[in-house]
């Protein structure tokens, strides 16, 4: 069974007081530094404004069970991460079909090709890549790394374009049939 950090800080003191050669008081205090670095990251995390994104959290979970320390937040680390793998499966299953190639996100996020013709080369660039990611959601990874409030207003914006987009184009296809001759 693993010990607690502090039985384990207490351990390495008392280990420190005896005269004699430990061999594995080393790997004992490396495994209390690496546990108090895990638990700084994981405060830091949790006192933060935002919500952590999974990959964060799911590094966390790796970075902590090797760990030879009871860590008490390891256990709801890892049973957020599997809710949130939970739920993007029944996302996924929800929003994708059987076969589909296009990645969730990709789906779930605003579109800017509405009323454009796809040509040959347009379906060719999307075969092409390699991820079957579009360039639209590539712009939509890379502001990963910003914080989330500007994600948000991103993705609004992008949903706002989109609905525009959506409209203008039925209004266009409205005129073409009251415009056509019968």
């Amino acid at each position: 069974p693993k010990l607690t950090l502090s039985a384990l800080e207490s351990v390495v003191r008392d280990a420190s007081n005896i005269s004699v050669f430990l061999p594995n008081v080393l790997q004992l205090t490396d495994a209390v530094r690496k546990a108090k670095e895990w638990l700084h990251k994981v405060q830091a995390i949790q006192n933060g404004i935002h919500n952590p994104y999974l990959d964060i959290l799911e590094h966390l979970v790796v970075r902590g069970r090797p760990l030879p320390v009871r860590l008490e937040q390891l256990a709801q680390i890892e049973s957020q991460v599997e809710a949130a793998r939970s739920w993007k499966e029944k996302t996924a299953r929800t929003f994708l079909k059987k076969n589909s190639h296009y990645p969730l996100l990709e789906v779930l996020s605003p579109r800017k090709d509405i009323g454009c013709p796809l040509t040959a080369k347009g379906k060719k660039r999307r075969r092409d890549n390699e991820e079957g990611i579009s360039d639209d959601s590539l712009e939509m990874r890379f502001e990963e790394t910003k914080d989330p409030a500007t994600i948000v207003a991103n993705f609004k914006e992008s949903e706002r374009k989109e609905l525009d987009t959506m409209i203008l184009l039925r209004n266009k296809n409205s005129r073409k049939r009251t415009e056509q001759p019968r």
